[in-house]
């Protein structure tokens, strides 16, 4: 028997103000709104770091899975660059066995990611906050031009937030009283976390902490303060160990080739924390707001300096711990690793969750003091259309651009796969070290960059190299050659054959 209109108009009601349904539609649409994206190549804003991700899931596909090692065949011989744990590379790895190549298996690796940070905050902010602010959040989450981007970038970067989040809810859980296999997980999310990406450890930590004032102010002298030790020791406290294991064994092996020396952690100082002239540029402070409006938090960040004014005013004790939690943990990474968010638009991704929450939780703190839902959705409305006005700025059209819209193989990769046979290994100079072309083109090699040509072929045999290429072409490729080695013209005007000259 059909149901009556009346009882139709109640289900729907009941349907349509459910948080739950709100954040289940806001994941499956945005889940499908990616997918055409997922097959894309890996090219665009930060191709270097795509490129970079990608060619180790497609190495571990050729050649099998080696947690101790990151594979990056771009300079000879020395072709482990560990970085990162590379247990997201591993998993992008294993969806290829779907079908996938290695580009959409690590996109996808990435949407996953993404969609259980979904999941995570929305589990957290309904605990802290509400139903309803997290699942407006989680709404903002998906849609927002950032996210729409990002949100299935072959990067570490969404999978590094999900194993942090996890590591909060996991310890929140078990703080509150249930039992020690959310200790234990909290403890094994968060060596995952500090392995993977450690970057992302300082907006996790500072999660980690609101979680225990939260309790604390929730339980007052009744404060579990034993649980809330165990968290911070066996959670954080515990991953520093694994950390450094893991920092001594990349530094070894980076150290042991003068191709990668450049990259040992000692090396990368200044290139991680910035300098004290960085720090103190106008200048710079001013492109990060740039991008933070115009592709996440809407026009002159009014939502966020709204938002802060609400909680401040309005806000209860609980509300002005959470909204302080999210700002802290939003500014302490920038503040920590600040050249690697000046360079790299991407590193938001870090904060993103934070900032997608905070004007929403600035218009909870004024629904908790008034009870008056007019005042409530008008001030919503205009939050939203502050927020939403990102997705007009110049950034944020360009990031939606981008979704609809693939970016083209750079030139070089589409000569080198026409004039090199599969399975050349091919000399890059003028290129720095950006894996694109190599893998682009589906061939591994030797990029040029600090190394003397006496370095270079002190550490690999020219031999073992059919080509050479330029990507610059001021650079003399002949000048990068061992004695007694010469070029020879090929189809491409910037691929040359190596060719050893008659002694």
């Amino acid at each position: 028997m059909n149901a009556s209109p009346e009882r139709r108009r109640r289900t729907t009601g009941t349907v349509a103000t459910r948080p739950g349904c709100w954040f289940a539609a806001a994941v499956v649409v945005g889940t499908v709104i990616r997918v055409p994206h997922l097959f894309f190549p890996a090219t665009g804003p930060y191709s270097f770091r795509l490129a970079q991700t990608a060619m180790g899931v497609r190495e571990f596909a050729r050649h099998g899975v080696d947690l101790t090692a990151s594979p990056l065949p771009v300079f000879g011989v020395a072709d482990n660059v560990p970085f990162e744990f590379p247990l997201f590379q591993a998993l992008a790895r294993e969806l290829m066995r779907l079908g996938p190549d290695a580009t959409a298996a690590t996109r996808l690796a990435g949407l996953l990611g993404f969609q259980v940070v979904a999941v995570l905050w929305f589990v957290l902010l309904r605990r802290w906050v509400g139903a309803w602010t997290a699942a407006a959040t989680v709404v903002l989450l998906e849609f927002l031009p950032f996210g729409l981007l990002w949100g299935d970038a072959p990067l570490i970067d969404f999978f590094s937030v999900a194993l942090g989040l996890g590591m909060v809810v996991a310890l929140d859980t078990w703080m509150r009283g249930r039992g020690w296999p959310f200790l234990a997980a909290g403890a094994v999310l968060a060596s995952l976390l500090f392995l993977v990406k450690v970057t992302t450890v300082p907006a996790s930590g500072v999660l980690l902490l609101t979680s225990v004032a939260l309790v604390v102010v929730e339980r007052g002298r009744r404060a579990p303060w034993p649980r809330i030790l165990a968290a911070l020791a066996l959670g954080p406290g515990l991953a520093l160990v694994p950390l450094l294991l893991w920092t001594r064994h990349a530094d070894g092996v980076k150290a042991a080739s003068t191709a990668t020396q450049f990259l040992t952690s000692d090396a990368l100082v200044p290139w991680n924390f910035g300098t004290w002239e960085q720090r103190t540029s106008a200048a710079t402070w001013q492109d990060l707001a740039h991008r933070v409006s115009g592709e996440i938090s809407g026009f002159g960040l009014v939502s966020l300096a709204l938002a802060l004014v609400l909680g401040v005013v309005f806000g209860s004790l609980r509300l002005r711990v959470v909204l302080a939690g999210l700002v802290v943990g939003a500014l302490a990474p920038v503040l920590i690793f600040f050249n690697l968010y000046a360079v790299h638009a991407y590193y938001l991704t870090a904060v993103y969750p934070m900032l997608c929450a905070i004007p929403v939780v600035g218009v909870a703190a004024l629904a908790e003091r008034f009870d008056r839902p007019r005042i409530t959705l008008a001030a919503a409305g205009v939050m939203a259309l502050l927020v939403l006005s990102a997705a007009v700025s110049p950034l944020g059209k360009a990031d939606i651009h981008l979704l609809r819209h693939r970016t083209p193989i750079a030139a070089l990769s589409e000569r080198l796969r026409q004039v090199t046979p599969p399975g050349s290994l091919i000399v890059l100079v003028g290129c720095d070290w950006n894996p694109e072309f190599l893998y682009e083109a589906d061939r591994t090699g030797l990029m040029l960059r600090q190394q003397t040509p006496a370095q270079a072929w002190a550490e690999n045999d020219v031999r073992d190299y059919g080509f050479i290429a330029r990507c610059n072409d001021e650079v003399d490729p002949a000048k990068f050659l061992p004695p007694g080695y010469g070029l020879g013209p090929t189809a491409a005007p910037e691929v040359f054959r190596i060719v050893r000259r008659p002694a």
